[in-house]
């Protein structure tokens, strides 16, 4: 069974990212950020995005949720968490309303490649 936790310190990661202007666009407090234990998916994190029924069901202002998997993530050094959360940012578009953006984006990946190497310098 998958148990989840608040992930403060990805949190404070994200905060660092966004303050650097690495990702200018993202609202945090319209993000929540969760840490998976025995979790079977298999990448070091993942993004969802609620969608506006789902928002005004729950009553929560939160558009998306960061779930980073315990068990690879918190093995992985500093810069390379770093890149992780840059990408799953990065499929959050300009207006925070809930939808994803693509990896087949040609912006997407040189976005996050770029973005990745200004904030590791």
């Amino acid at each position: 069974m998958t148990n989840s936790l608040d992930a403060p310190d990805v949190e404070a990661l994200a905060k660092l990212i966004v303050d650097e202007g690495v990702v200018q666009h993202v609202d945090l407090n319209r993000v929540r950020f969760i840490r998976s234990f025995n979790a079977r998916f298999r990448s070091y994190a993942r993004i969802f995005g609620l969608s506006r029924p789902i928002r005004e069901a729950l009553k929560t202002n939160v558009c998306y949720v960061v779930e980073v998997n315990a068990e690879l993530f918190d093995g992985l050094p500093s810069a390379e968490k770093i890149r992780v959360v840059i990408h799953e940012l990065t499929h959050i578009p300009n207006g925070c309303n809930g939808s994803l953006r693509s990896h087949r984006s040609r912006s997407f990946r040189k976005n996050t490649h770029r973005k990745a190497r200004v904030l590791a310098v």
